[in-house]
Order: structure tokens, then sequence, then C-alpha cells
């Protein structure tokens, strides 16, 4: 009953003519997770190789979010698409207290 309650509504669909030239951004965060959850992106998930997603991962992420590569704080560890932002983050999240 309280599941129920909490769902979260779907998200629209971009019409034919409004994703044109989207279709490989918008696949990114869905490639990356898949890469997550088939075991394959470990690597990603434990940004400071610990074998442990846990809260330094995360801090090293939010010292890097919102850049891009060549600037200063950028972590190469932390990103996947070329600029650290929400796609990284939800890797990481997504496997929170993990031990790999």
């Amino acid at each position: 009953m309280i599941a129920s309650r909490w769902r979260l509504p779907e998200a629209p669909r971009p019409s034919r003519a409004s994703s044109r030239g989207t279709a490989a951004f918008s696949c990114v965060p869905a490639l990356a997770l898949a890469l997550v959850f088939s075991g394959h992106g470990s690597l990603h998930v434990d940004i400071d190789r610990s074998e442990r997603v846990d809260g330094f991962d995360l801090a090293i992420l939010a010292r890097a979010f919102g850049r891009g590569k060549g600037e200063d704080l950028y972590s190469l560890a932390a990103d996947v698409g070329g600029r650290v932002d929400g796609t990284d983050l939800a890797i990481p999240a997504a496997r929170f207290g993990a031990s790999l």
C-alpha cells in the first residue's frame, strides 16, 4: 500500500521532432548504469579503488562535480562522459554501501 503512494510519475516521452540529434547523448546514462549493473563498470563505481562504494567515493565525485576535462579539480576516475555530472553521481549512488 505505501509503495503505491510513493510512485513517481512517468517522464514525458519526447516527440520525434524534439529528439533529433540527442539520441547519442540520451543513451549515456542508460549505458553507464547498464555497465554498473552488469559488473563491467565496477572501476567507475569504486572511484577511490577501496573495493567498497562509500562516502570517500562520493567526496571525490563532489569535489569534481561540474568540472570538465582540463579544469582544476577534475577527476577522470569520477567521470563517464567528459564532464562530472548527475550521470556520474547516479552510478555510485545506485551501489552505495556495496563491497566489490
